[in-house]
């Protein structure tokens, strides 16, 4: 019996792979929305160890909806980790990384390899996705990753926050009157940062409190000047608009449009998905004019 079930397991779990790809493919082609990956996803039941662009990944099956096309070996993001590659190859110094909403790893173990990079810092609230997390840098022996079990806001102190078990992915700081929330601790990116040496890039993503994150780290934006990469998308444009982050980060940083069709630049703000916001005194916005198009 053990046996036979070992074996539907395994039939399910290719099958499951053959979908992301499908699903992947369909979309990117054709532009056709299959529905149902994140259904065989949680139907996922064991542990996994599964590979993404010559890396391991620890596929922890208590949140395996977070994986989308990963366990097809596919980046869920491929844009973010072209122009992540192309910033990095591009500067000279030392950089530091910031991921806030690091999720089950998946920008933090691609740029803890590469060559130029310093401390790989990520935060995430959802305790399994920090297993992930923590097991695929063991996976890869990759030591200067460290991650930190956290909410990130603007202010320090206990926050109402969503942890969606179904969708870990849709876990968010919330004022709604949910019947699930939590009160847990939260703190700030100048409280949790101290100094770093070399230049520093922050990847925000975390479900439309990406404005409050910037306020949260207003000190160490100001004096760093870091390249910020933050998700801008049709959720998130309810909770803030591209004018109050510009007016957060000053009038010496510009915003573009991270494409999604290729991992250039362009100013088209109409319809976004990922926006970066570089300050002109440093090297990361000649970096960006490189890419612009």
């Amino acid at each position: 019996m053990k046996k036979r079930l070992a074996i539907v397991r395994e039939l399910f779990f290719f099958f499951a792979i053959f979908y992301a790809k499908l699903h992947y493919y369909l979309k990117k082609y054709l532009g056709l929305q299959l529905r149902g990956l994140g259904l065989f996803l949680r139907n996922i039941k064991e542990d996994r160890v599964i590979k993404c662009d010559e890396l391991k990944f620890f596929l922890n099956h208590l949140v395996s909806g977070c994986y989308d096309h990963m366990i097809a070996g596919i980046w869920n993001e491929p844009e973010t980790h072209i122009f992540l590659r192309r910033v990095f190859s591009s500067a000279e110094n030392i950089i530091n990384f910031i991921d806030v909403g690091a999720n089950i790893g998946e920008m933090i173990i691609d740029v803890a390899r590469l060559p130029n990079v310093g401390k790989v810092i990520g935060f995430e609230p959802h305790p399994e996705c920090v297993k992930a997390c923590k097991m695929s840098a063991k996976l890869n022996t990759l030591g200067n990753i460290e991650v930190r079990q956290m909410v990130l806001s603007n202010y320090k102190g206990l926050i109402k926050f969503h942890i969606d078990n179904k969708s870990p992915n849709a876990s968010r700081i919330t004022d709604d009157h949910m019947h699930d929330l939590s009160l847990i601790e939260s703190s700030t990116i100048d409280d949790e940062i101290g100094e770093l040496l070399g230049d520093a890039i922050i990847l925000i993503d975390v479900e439309g409190s990406e404005l409050k994150v910037v306020k949260g780290g207003r000190s160490f934006i100001e004096k760093k000047r870091p390249l910020i990469i933050f998700e801008y998308n049709t959720s998130t444009r309810r909770q803030f608009c591209l004018e109050e982050m510009m007016q957060e980060l000053g009038n010496k940083y510009r915003i573009f449009r991270l494409r999604s069709a290729d991992g250039l630049l362009d100013r088209n703000m109409t319809e976004t998905w990922n926006c970066c916001a570089a300050h002109e005194d440093t090297c990361f916005y000649g970096i960006c004019l490189g890419m612009l198009t």
